[in-house]
């Protein structure tokens, strides 16, 4: 390259400062849902599929993907004080008493109940200790919210779009499309034995049922968020306890295993009672909305 064409190509606009940035900029939970996606899904295309790691080691770094989007997504629109004021969101945790009740008793209750009522469960109950059976929950909850998905999913499900969301449409519809998009990211999971045999098998009902149950449980997180000055550190720990409650649930009563049908009964119900007692509301308005710098 002679020093004229040199000259016109460092002149000329790249094309993320032409088109890619701008636009991400324009519609920016479009930008992150498709970054979210593919950072989840390439990476489990690489370690799963080409390189065959184990469902467990696989999935701590799909779960990388929608908080590596919110980062991104969240720099580009509000630079390094926006990541602040992001990350900082994590430590809001003078939310009141009751809301950790709901997050570490109410939830697990909830599953519990939706357990209960399935026929033939009560005769594959596994006596354990109570002193076992709270150790084991405290592990698996503390562990499972690092390794397991809240602790990276969080910040962007909740943290970068369902305050967007709820900026645009109403929050009992920003639940529903959030509920439905955080299923979607899990299908390819599904491709997963061990994974898929743990939420029901891949088919179309289990499917089914899974996507129905996350936007129950996304209504009941979105109500929580709410009431709790957008905490991600709340956040967090429901999430973190809807999957410890599975495992759980799954030990003491091994007949409920392998489905997600219990979940959709009892985390359902509670998602309809809340939009009726609300009147779809869920909260929003309860505490000072969380603000963002840009929403379009």
């Amino acid at each position: 390259m002679n020093p004229r064409e040199a000259a016109l190509h460092a002149g000329r606009p790249s094309v993320l400062g032409q088109g890619l940035i701008p636009a991400v900029r324009r519609h920016p939970l479009v930008g992150y849902f498709a970054l979210a996606y593919g950072v989840s899904w390439v990476v489990e295309l690489v370690l799963f599929t080409v390189l065959r790691l184990p469902t467990a080691l696989v999935v701590p770094f799909v779960t990388l993907g929608p908080t590596s989007a919110a980062l991104v997504m969240t720099a580009i629109l509000e630079g390094r004080p926006g990541i602040g004021r992001l990350l900082q969101r994590m430590r809001i945790g003078r939310v009141g008493g009751r809301w950790y009740l709901v997050a570490l008793l109410a939830i697990p209750l909830v599953y519990l109940a939706g357990t209960l009522v399935l026929p033939g469960v009560l005769g594959s109950f596994t006596s354990a200790s109570p002193a076992r059976w709270v150790v084991e929950y405290a592990v698996i909850l503390t562990l499972g919210a690092v390794i397991g998905g809240p602790l990276f999913e969080e910040p962007g499900w909740r943290g970068f779009a369902l305050p967007r969301l709820q900026a645009q449409m109403t929050p009992l519809r920003s639940s529903l499309l959030l509920g439905v998009l955080w299923a979607a990211w899990h299908f390819p999971q599904f491709l997963m034995p061990e994974w898929a045999d743990q939420n029901g098998g891949l088919q179309a009902s289990s499917v089914a049922v899974f996507t129905l149950t996350v936007m129950s449980i996304t209504v009941i997180m979105t109500w929580v968020f709410n009431h709790t000055r957008g905490s991600l550190l709340l956040a967090i720990l429901v999430h973190s306890s809807v999957n410890t409650s599975q495992v759980m649930v799954n030990e003491l009563f091994p007949n409920a295993a392998n489905t997600e049908l219990n979940a959709l009964i009892g985390y359902g119900t509670v998602a309809l009672a809340l939009i009726l007692v609300t009147r779809g509301r869920l909260g929003y308005g309860a505490t000072e909305p969380v603000n963002v710098q840009q929403v379009r």
